[in-house]
């Protein structure tokens, strides 16, 4: 006996709105699954971005301290100068090549009087150049004092 084809369908309960619901559950699971990646991925990005905001503050709070230290340290030397009204050239060229020697970063370290003229460099052997230089020319080369990498 033949049966037809059409109460085969019929008989299994195979509605139309049947057969669209494993297509329609997969449609929803893969949005939620898409979803919920786009969530993980604008999470991850936010962290990052905020682990580099951490990085940037604690390298800027070295880089202030760093430079408050040195600054420090000029300024004392800068102190002793005042209060003695001038410090001898050997205790000043001492002061000055220990702080060239203990910090890195340092190329030299002048004296320059009131009217911008460097009187003494510390170290002189390389910085020559920076010598007796007059800091109110505007020919004068920038890079005298540039800092060693």
């Amino acid at each position: 006996m033949v049966i037809p084809r059409r109460n085969v369908i019929i008989s299994l309960g195979q509605t139309p709105l049947k057969r669209l619901l494993p297509l329609l559950l997969g449609v929803v699971a893969s949005l939620a699954v898409l979803f919920t990646w786009q969530q993980l991925t604008i999470n991850g990005q936010i962290h990052i971005e905020q682990l580099i905001q951490q990085e940037a503050n604690a390298i800027q709070s070295q880089l202030s301290e760093g430079l408050s230290i040195r600054v420090l340290t000029l300024r004392q030397m800068a102190n002793r100068w005042e209060a003695n009204g001038g410090t001898p050239t050997a205790l000043w060229e001492a002061d000055a090549e220990a702080y060239v020697k203990d910090f890195y970063g340092y190329q030299a370290i002048a004296l320059v009087d009131p009217s911008f003229k460097v009187r003494s460099v510390v170290p002189l052997a390389g910085n020559e150049a920076a010598h007796n230089l007059d800091f109110n020319r505007e020919t004068a080369p920038p890079n005298y004092f540039a800092s060693r990498s």
